[in-house]
């Protein structure tokens, strides 16, 4: 779980910025990144393994990581942060 919740932090923060700020993505970009959310989530519980890697467009990458230098060049933040419970106990 070493780099999973910085990437869902990453994708958590360009949704957000796609809804409260700038209109960044489609609605079927915003579905690819929630699918990958959903993954490395799913990868968090002890049972869970790697099956595939997860892999967007190289346009849909670069939209992410250009919103990503948008949103630190900004010093733009979310009206209100999104919590992840990562312990297993909450199942």
């Amino acid at each position: 779980m070493n780099q999973q919740p910085n990437r869902i932090e990453q994708l958590n923060i360009v949704l957000q910025y796609c809804s409260e700020k700038n209109k960044v993505f489609t609605r079927g970009e915003r579905i690819c990144i929630n699918q990958e959310r959903g993954y490395l989530l799913g990868l968090s519980f002890p049972s869970s393994e790697a099956t595939q890697v997860f892999q967007h467009s190289e346009l849909l990458q670069y939209k992410i990581s250009q919103t990503l230098k948008e949103i630190k060049y900004t010093g733009w933040n979310p009206d209100k942060e999104i919590e992840i419970n990562w312990s297993t106990d909450a199942l």
